[in-house]
């Protein structure tokens, strides 16, 4: 987020997902994620895109993992709102 700025384009770049200016994004955040059965993500996942890039990184550079179902108490979500 600092490094982008909460531009969606660049944290697209960043996250390896293709995001249009303009478009809402939301930041989810885990309590501590290492509790649910966290694992390096394979290309046969659904969320895996075009961009994907095997080993834990996105084709952008950012430590990945998945991770079982999240109970809801352990999320919470922020609206990203882009620095001008």
């Amino acid at each position: 987020m600092e490094q982008t700025g909460g531009d969606p384009v660049l944290l697209g770049q960043a996250l390896g997902r293709q995001w249009a200016p303009g478009t809402q994004l939301i930041r989810m955040d885990v309590s501590d994620p290492l509790m649910f059965n966290p694992r390096i993500p394979n290309a046969s996942m659904s969320g895996a895109g075009p961009l994907f890039a095997p080993g834990g990184l996105t084709s952008g550079g950012v430590p990945e993992i998945v991770t079982d179902q999240l109970p809801w108490f352990q999320v919470w979500a922020t609206p990203v709102i882009p620095a001008r």
